[in-house]
């Protein structure tokens, strides 16, 4: 292998592009130790180059250069690359505000890929001393209150850990806050405007964060102190202990969730009360090409109570790939995807059952491998995916993208008729299955159940 070995020695490693294709298409023919020795090679290049890495000068992200190779080198990154790119990234901080939102920019992609406690122990020592300084800075004014301060710390929700960001706010804003509250109900307020005040802010906090205890009970303190205030009969204002009694009512109930007309998949010609539905899966070449990997996701296809609809093997031509993707033409690995779809023949299957569009992309699992071998590892492309282009499979992520997408590789199927006509028969399972076709067909032998 010393031609593949010139070959990364020569490689610019932030150009993954062709030395991952040239391992993707090696790997299938050579033994796995060989492999294993190559990608110990091509982990001490990228080592050697992130540490050559500035990331206040650099105009390529690291991530765009170093996550490609996840799938391929993975956990193998922990102890070699990770520690050299959070020292990086903790250095380029170091002079850091939280007015520049940049900062999570760059660290948001690592949030998924550093080990968990790597990740908030970086956070915890390089972002959380700047977001307290700042919110210690915030100041609440209710007459004219200006949120900057707040809009920079209450930016990092989501990255920081949950639990983080409460004892944050319990430490540096909820004691000014209710400090003011009760600065204003000692001087004759107008509860309305209070009333107001106090729905307002906790609009302000998601639902993960209400749900923290000391962010409950910051809230229950605020209710607390307007209680006693209304309750003590000395300037009562009327109308005021029904303004505390309404919030405090507010608190004990809780709306039962709704779920909003639009997150409801859906394909509009659906004809039945309560129908199937259909969504379009691809599996890729790589996949037709290992009998083995292509059993094992034909199994788990019927296990999970799909119905084969429609079935095709063929050879996606570059055009028909060209088309099918033209969404992605801007991004960088337009070229590599296109090219890899229309290098062997892949199965293009017309699936159906209740909620298929999700059911399917919770069966594939995330779209880059790295992550579903991580969060998903059950997954068809966490057990089967290569890499981000060889992910193994393609699923409509709406109703629309379903219809679209089938009339591209089964342009003789019209979707009107098979919900008018062939629907029925899927939805009560009146059908024989061909395995050599993988292909649920109708059994008309049987009388169908009215829907």
């Amino acid at each position: 292998m010393s031609p593949v070995r010139r070959a990364i020695e020569q490689w610019a490693c932030r150009q993954p592009d062709p030395l991952i294709e040239l391992f993707e298409n090696w790997m299938p023919l050579i033994p796995k130790f060989i492999m294993d020795g190559l990608a110990m090679t091509v982990l001490q290049k990228l080592t050697d180059e992130a540490t050559k890495w500035d990331p206040k000068s650099d105009i390529i992200p690291i991530h765009k250069w170093i996550h490609p190779w996840l799938p391929l080198l993975g956990d193998n990154m922990n102890t070699e690359i990770y520690p050299t790119i959070r020292r990086k990234l903790g250095s380029a901080l170091e002079s850091w505000h939280p007015l520049d939102r940049t900062a999570r920019l760059m660290l948001e992609p690592w949030s998924q890929v550093f080990p968990k406690g790597d990740m908030e122990a970086f956070l915890i020592k390089n972002i959380l001393p700047k977001l307290d300084r700042t919110m210690s800075e915030f100041i609440i004014n209710p007459l004219s209150q200006h949120l900057d301060n707040w809009n920079w710390v209450y930016d990092w929700v989501g990255l920081l850990p949950v639990h983080t960001m409460a004892g944050l706010l319990n430490k540096c804003f909820f004691p000014k806050w209710l400090h003011v509250l009760a600065a204003w109900l000692n001087h004759s307020p107008n509860y309305d405007q209070i009333t107001q005040w106090y729905l307002g802010w906790k609009k302000m906090f998601n639902d993960k964060l209400l749900a923290e205890p000391v962010i409950k009970e910051n809230f229950k303190k605020a209710l607390d102190i307007m209680n006693r205030t209304v309750t003590d009969t000395q300037g009562l204002q009327p109308g005021s202990a029904e303004y505390v009694s309404y919030l405090m009512s507010l608190e004990r109930t809780q709306p039962a969730p709704q779920i909003p007309a639009s997150a409801q998949p859906r394909i509009d010609i659906m004809r039945s009360n309560n129908p199937l539905q259909l969504t379009l899966a691809i599996l890729k070449p790589h996949v037709i090409k290992n009998p083995f990997a292509l059993q094992k996701i034909r199994q788990l296809i019927l296990d999970n109570d799909f119905k084969i609809v429609r079935s095709r093997r063929t050879k996606i031509t570059f055009s028909e790939a060209s088309f099918f993707y033209q969404d992605h033409k801007d991004k960088f690995f337009y070229n590599r995807l296109v090219t890899f779809m229309s290098s062997g023949p892949s199965d293009i299957h017309i699936l159906a059952r209740d909620n298929a569009i999700v059911r399917w992309r919770e069966l594939m699992g995330p779209t880059k491998v790295y992550q579903a071998q991580y969060l998903a590892p059950e997954s068809i492309r966490g057990r089967f995916g290569l890499s981000d282009t060889r992910n193994a499979t393609h699923g409509s992520d709406s109703p629309d993208s379903a219809q679209r997408e089938i009339k591209v590789f089964f342009k003789d199927f019209n979707i009107d008729e098979w919900f008018d006509q062939e629907e029925i028969y899927f939805k009560h399972e009146q059908l024989k299955f061909d395995q050599d076709l993988f292909l649920h067909i109708i059994d008309k032998s049987l009388k169908p159940l009215l829907s």
